[in-house]
Order: C-alpha cells, then structure tokens, then sequence
C-alpha cells in the first residue's frame, strides 16, 4: 500500500520531534540538548492534566498505540508491527509510574532512526537519555497541575 502525504500539511509530532536530531548531531552531548528541546516541545503539546498524558500521545502520534499487559517482565516494551509502533506498559505499576514508562518509550520511538546513524553512542547512554526525556516531559508540567493530582496518580 502506497500512502500519499499533502506536501502543504505540517509534519507530524514525531516527525518534528525526530527532526530536532538532524544530521550534524554527532555527540552524546549534543543529543542531551536535542532531549532537553524535544521534551520541552512534547511537553507543550501534552498540556493537560498529568493521567491523560498516555491517551494524549496517542492521540498525537496516531501512529504510536499504548496498551497495558499483566504479565510483562519490564516497565514497558516498544516494538514496530507495521503500521505502528506499540508501547506495551506493565499494568500493575502505580499511574505515575506507568506514564514515566509512556514516555520513556516513546523516547526509543522517536530515536529509532537516530540510533542507527550514532552507533558511537552506548546502550547505557540511549537508555539515559529516554529516562532524562521522561523526567524532563513531566518536569514540564505546571506544578500546579502536578500538586493538584499528585494523590491521583501516585
């Protein structure tokens, strides 16, 4: 199947995000920065309340699909079944946990075509950057917003 995108629309949310990262990115530092503004960026556009942050990157990222799973190993999972990406979140963390999880996820999502340019860059570094991405989102929350509802999702 053959999809035909208008050259007048805008570019996706992960496009945009995963554009940041262009190609004179060579260092881990610089993809530090680049995780900084894509955070911030992501951050204004899941403006709302912190719960709804899962349902809002869906709804961002049509292309993105996030389920919950009992009888997962880890925090979360990614993968690629054409024609989405499909974060798998353990169900029975806590909420707030679970959202750091979306979000950490979705990191690797948007640096999937990243990671093959910088071999240089080590797993423990990608993994540092999906945590810092996370932190750096929910970081960009109106703290009232976080302080209202801290019994909520915690």
């Amino acid at each position: 199947m053959t999809i035909y995108s208008d050259p007048n629309s805008p570019p996706s949310v992960l496009r945009r995000l995963r554009a940041m990262a262009h190609a004179s990115i060579t260092s881990f530092d610089e993809l530090h920065q680049v995780t900084r503004q894509q955070a911030t960026l992501l951050g204004t556009l899941l403006a709302g309340p912190v719960q709804h942050i899962p349902d809002r990157v869906s709804a961002l990222i049509p292309s993105v699909r996030i389920s919950y799973a009992e009888a997962i190993p880890l925090a979360g999972v990614t993968f690629w079944a054409r024609p989405h990406w499909h974060i798998h979140v353990r169900a029975s963390d806590p909420p707030h946990r679970r959202i750091a999880t979306v979000l950490h996820e979705l990191k690797r999502i948007i640096d999937h075509p990243v990671r093959r340019r910088l071999a240089t860059i080590s797993s423990e570094q990608w993994e540092a950057l999906a945590v810092d991405f996370s932190e750096a989102v929910l970081a960009n929350v109106p703290k009232t917003i976080l302080v209202q509802q801290k019994g909520e999702i915690s």
